[in-house]
């Protein structure tokens, strides 16, 4: 059993390198000077509750050595989707379901919208029931009644607007 200790002082608590009478001398030190204390519980206060673990580590969080750090590592893991490239009969369909539904007398249609992203290459793709307001030829964007403006090149289909039930 002896030589089970004094194995495990030395591979793990030997950090330094002393001796095993030396380690001894120190625990007898430690018990001379703390002996009366050692054993003694935790203090807990009577009149403050514990504060938890994750609250007493955000007391130094304002002391981050790289401010913003984080926040640059979120952002670059965010994945994004690449738009999507239409075929020319697609575009035309498109088209002809964006004049049907400016002449019908709802204007309301589920689209599928391509969102590209604010901060980085690529974007989302979303699915949208708006009701169309007019249209910018020039510029080839829907105007909805909601005062949006979407490119008529981000959308990606147009179905009718589901019922509501």
């Amino acid at each position: 059993m002896r030589d089970l200790e004094e194995s495990l002082k030395n591979s793990w608590h030997n950090v330094r390198g002393a001796s095993i009478q030396e380690m001894e001398e120190g625990e007898r030190e430690a018990l001379l000077r703390y002996g009366d204390i050692i054993d003694l519980p935790h203090h807990e206060s009577r009149t403050r509750p514990h504060q938890p673990m994750a609250l007493r580590a955000a007391q130094f969080a304002p002391f981050a050595a790289l401010t913003g750090y984080g926040d640059a590592i979120r952002e670059t893991a965010r994945r994004t989707e690449t738009r999507p490239e239409l075929e020319e009969d697609k575009k035309e369909e498109l088209d002809r379901k964006l004049a049907e539904l400016l002449q019908s007398e709802s204007r309301t249609a589920l689209l599928t919208v391509f969102v590209p992203d604010e901060k980085k290459e690529g974007g989302r793709i979303e699915k949208r029931v708006v009701t169309a307001a007019g249209i910018l030829p020039q510029k080839r964007i829907l105007l909805t009644e909601g005062e949006d403006r979407i490119p008529i090149s981000d959308i990606l289909d147009m179905e009718p607007a589901p019922e509501d039930g």
